[in-house]
């Protein structure tokens, strides 16, 4: 029985902003610990506002979300990637890896002996010493996941962070972030626009609607657990995606 992920429980969520927009109208899911769920719908359907209700980084007009409910505080470590890796210039690889335990106060031996295993679990181990001007995008993707990871997260929280790469490099992260997730059994939880990179990441999906701002569909993922890239090639690959983007369709119609 997986037990190091954290559960999250989102009930009756709604998000009102003062100019009348509302793009979540009662949105309610449990997430059990060590899911990988992916979130997906239209823009404006409330997919990253939800996202950052979860990770505490805003806060729902009414309804309410519990995250890990019979963890305390500390034993809550949750990890939040942006779209953009954002790290920072003036530092080499490793010291941006390190920045999160700078900030609890960890030792520099400790900082530095997470942040490199961190870093060899995103294949990057070798590049401690570069600036990231120096990295491709896709390797300063790989070193926001590896800050991500190095307080060993039980819930990580993903918005859309390999959109702006390109599809052989996109197709290469989403299988290190499955592999990732197979072996850590946190919780996970993705937003995307990719049908595609939903379908092969999770093994679930929620399909959220810009018209109701309620959850349209909750599909539970059909596809064996362990997925390479022959996943995608596989029959049952197609007829998910397919499903998937007919349900998509009916939601922008």
């Amino acid at each position: 029985m997986i037990d190091f992920g954290l559960s999250v429980q989102v009930s009756q969520v709604v998000k009102s902003y003062d100019s009348g927009l509302s793009p979540l109208k009662g949105v309610s899911f449990s997430l059990e610990p060590g899911k990988f769920l992916a979130l997906i719908g239209p823009s404006g359907c409330g997919k990253t506002t939800l996202l950052k209700m979860i990770a505490h980084l805003r806060e729902p007009s009414s309804g309410e979300i519990k995250v890990g409910k019979e963890k305390t505080d500390k034993e809550r470590r949750v990890a939040y990637v942006f779209q953009d890796a954002y790290l920072l210039p003036w530092r080499k690889v490793l010291e941006n890896v390190t920045l999160p335990l700078e900030i609890l106060g960890a030792s520099k031996v400790e900082r530095e002996l997470k942040a490199r295993k961190a870093l060899e679990r995103v294949g990057l181990i070798d590049f401690e010493s570069y600036y990231p001007a120096n990295l491709s995008g896709g390797m300063k993707m790989r070193v926001s996941l590896a800050r991500s990871l190095v307080n060993n997260p039980n819930l990580l929280l993903l918005d859309e962070p390999f959109a702006a790469l390109d599809e052989v490099t996109r197709l290469r992260l989403d299988q290190d972030l499955r592999n990732l997730w197979a072996e850590s059994q946190m919780t996970v939880v993705f937003v995307t626009h990719s049908i595609s990179e939903a379908a092969f990441l999770s093994d679930r999906i929620i399909m959220l609607s810009t018209k109701t701002g309620k959850i349209q569909h909750d599909i539970i993922n059909p596809l064996p657990k362990n997925r390479t890239l022959e996943t995608r090639a596989l029959s049952e690959f197609s007829q998910l995606t397919q499903d998937l983007f007919l349900r998509f369709q009916e939601l922008e119609a």
